[in-house]
């Protein structure tokens, strides 16, 4: 144990020490890692030596591994079983939290790996205050967090009128244990069956979008392994990768943003307004909504768009051009200009409902510790911005091409160049 007392710092060092003895025991195999601090509640895996490529750096054991099998062979998870008929969200996950529910305060097995988890899950945004909500303001993670408090709690009741016995679990309790497995566990395959599954020590790996680790369960010799992707050199971070997801993603699933995020969305949400040809309109399509990326080739950008040119068609237009794939492509010059000039409002709209612009953001940043909450949020917020602001650009370039007052288009725009380009060779207003 020269290794941990020498590599880490942290409170809970000898509930630590204890969890790494019961896990040599009982047969886990992690020679080259150590674990270091960064801040509170936020520890992560380094290597103690040269690691090469195809190393194995942890091996955890099946009976190490909490799977939700275990808990439907508990009391309640057998009820559960039986009466669930899709009443509740994410079965594979209630079934892993009432399995821990049911032996934590018990001198069961686990116990070591129980006595390591953070107590602490005020970081995710499920369990702030309405003064922190205050940060938010503008943004759709706010509906996202409150319909996730929702479910959690739905889940909790819907497991009590099953089985009464539940209630002996506070919602406090539930929902803690619910926030530890819903961010820690891994979809793994246990001889022909799918789990969700603990796998302790392996889940103490942080996020990296290039992770340093690929893992599964060997059903040959019954280890969970994590296995090196590449050849780094001694004290570099260990990393695993939680998939390529936008901030509001990161913060509600696992209470952390990353800056610049490539990945980062708004939520967008459109309707027809009423007027003499919506049903018409709603016929060809009725609304559009979802997660617009920086990333125009994605689907949502040409939904968008053609929405856009639908709602905006005249009389004639709608007369001429009956089918929704008549409107993938800009339709003529002054047509598409009014389309463009109306997502700019839309955008400003989105802009107006924040509290906070990004320069105050950027100053914020400045002098608030990083990890914090508030950091985390004024993360999200800057991403989200950063997306309307990407788009306006795109508004005012394409504008400028329309009316030929700039004929160069930044790369990241390209392909919907390619659609102006076409519309300026081929279209006479």
């Amino acid at each position: 144990m020269d290794s941990v007392s020498e590599n880490i710092e942290i409170t809970n060092q000898k509930a630590l020490i204890s969890f790494m003895n019961w896990a040599k025991l009982n047969g886990a195999i992690f020679p080259d890692i150590s674990f270091k601090v960064y801040g509170e509640n936020e520890r992560g895996v380094h290597s103690r030596s040269k690691i090469r490529k195809g190393s194995n750096l942890i091996k955890i054991p099946l009976k190490m591994i909490i799977h939700d099998g275990m808990g439907e062979h508990t009391p309640i998870g057998n009820k559960l079983v039986k009466y669930n008929q899709g009443r509740i969200n994410n079965f594979s996950i209630i079934m892993v939290v009432v399995f821990i529910l049911t032996t934590i305060k018990t001198n069961n097995f686990f116990k070591p790996y129980y006595d390591i988890l953070p107590r602490d899950v005020s970081n995710f945004p499920i369990f702030w205050n309405n003064i922190e909500y205050e940060l938010l303001t503008g943004s759709h993670i706010l509906y996202m967090i409150r319909q996730r408090q929702k479910s959690f709690i739905e889940d909790y009741q819907t497991i009590i009128k099953i089985c009464p016995e539940f209630k002996q679990w506070s919602v406090k309790e539930f929902l803690w244990v619910r926030t530890i497995v819903g961010s820690r566990n891994f979809g793994i395959n246990i001889h022909g069956v799918s789990r969700t599954a603990l796998v302790p020590l392996s889940d103490m790996l942080n996020h990296d979008s290039n992770p340093k680790v690929k893992w599964g369960f060997d059903n040959k010799d019954d280890f969970f392994k994590m296995k090196s992707n590449e050849s780094f050199k001694k004290n570099i971070a260990i990393t695993d990768t939680y998939g390529k997801k936008c901030n509001s993603q990161y913060f509600l699933y696992y209470g952390f943003t990353q800056p610049d995020n490539p990945q980062n969305t708004i939520y967008i949400n459109l309707i027809h307004p009423n007027s003499n040809n919506k049903q018409i309109k709603d016929e060809i399509t009725a609304n559009v909504k979802g997660f617009l990326g920086k990333d125009i080739d994605k689907l949502i950008f040409n939904e968008l768009m053609t929405f856009l040119r639908i709602s905006l068609a005249t009389k004639q237009m709608i007369k001429k051009y009956k089918y929704r794939s008549q409107y993938f492509y800009p339709l003529n010059n002054s047509h598409e200009t009014t389309v463009l000039k109306a997502l700019d409002v839309y955008l400003n709209t989105l802009l107006s409902k924040y509290r906070i612009t990004c320069n105050k953001i950027n100053e914020l940043l400045t002098c608030t510790p990083r990890l914090s909450k508030k950091w985390n949020g004024l993360i999200l917020l800057k991403g989200e911005i950063e997306v309307i602001f990407f788009y306006k650009k795109l508004i005012q370039q394409s504008l400028d091409y329309i009316t030929k007052k700039n004929d160069s288009f930044d790369k990241e725009y390209n392909s919907y160049f390619i659609k102006l380009r076409k519309l300026r060779n081929d279209c006479v207003d």
